[in-house]
């Protein structure tokens, strides 16, 4: 179960950071209510709203997917599958916080990670506080894909 969740949480981690970085890329400002801290919000159009739901789904795949993996094991449990779907996640987490929020972002700033205009915020204390709202959305997440891996 350990190297399910750490393979998982790897794949997931990439794949996120690939969505993260992209979005930022492609669509800065799908990000200016992060950066504003709500103040400012991106204009509702399809683009937006479609790097949302990729940013949301790229995060919580890879929960459900593991969770998927180690309910198909005729021994895993519930409890199983949650840990396993709660790992993947904490590890998508971490790797967000540590590789695209401190390391891309706030160390390396690379410029199409600006909002002409915004100021940009350089402190840590955005990034723990979203990371710590990761850890408490992937609790009740990773319950559900547990509970819906081992439905089906």
């Amino acid at each position: 179960m350990v190297g399910l969740a750490l393979l998982w949480g790897a794949i997931g981690g990439l794949a996120f950071t690939a969505v993260v970085l992209l979005s930022w890329r492609l669509t800065p400002q799908v990000w200016l209510g992060d950066v504003t801290g709500g103040e400012q919000r991106p204009e509702v159009n399809v683009v937006n709203a479609t790097w949302f739901v990729l940013v949301v789904a790229s995060f919580v795949g890879g929960g459900f997917a593991a969770a998927w993996f180690a309910a198909s094991r005729h021994d895993a449990s519930f409890v199983d599958a949650a840990v396993v779907a709660f790992t993947v996640m904490a590890i998508v987490n971490l790797v967000d916080l540590v590789v695209v929020d401190i390391a891309v972002y706030l160390w390396c700033r690379p410029s199409f990670m600006t909002l002409p205009g915004v100021e940009m915020p350089t402190d840590y204390g955005m990034h723990v506080r979203g990371a710590v709202s990761g850890f408490m959305m992937a609790a009740p997440i990773s319950l559900l894909a547990a509970a819906l891996s081992l439905a089906a």
